[in-house]
């Protein structure tokens, strides 16, 4: 009788995590994130160890995360490089996923 009753407990709280998930994916769908959206500052306060979005980019190395006009001219290594000093994650691209995770 225990066995089904944690069973039912665990099938409780996958649908709880589902409806959560399908709730926040409804948040989002049909607008774009920004970087500034991926970045705000309670993410940067937790994984980083800067306190806020402005600390970050003021500390990031010659580059403007949020000027879109001049990412693709980023140089990567310098912000892998910066990324890895700094936060919990090696590499840029590690950094913006677990962002977007969070997001959803």
């Amino acid at each position: 009788m225990g066995r089904r009753n944690n069973f039912k407990d665990f099938q409780k709280q996958l649908k709880k995590i589902e409806n959560d998930v399908y709730d926040r994916v409804q948040k989002l769908h049909g607008r774009e994130l920004t970087l500034s959206d991926l970045l705000d500052d309670d993410f940067i306060s937790r994984k980083t160890v800067f306190n806020s979005q402005e600390e970050f980019v003021n500390k990031a190395p010659d580059i403007n995360l949020f000027d879109h006009a001049n990412i693709n001219q980023v140089n990567d290594k310098k912000l892998d490089e910066f990324i890895d000093q700094y936060t919990e994650y090696p590499s840029w691209n590690m950094f913006i996923e677990a962002a977007y995770i969070e997001k959803l």
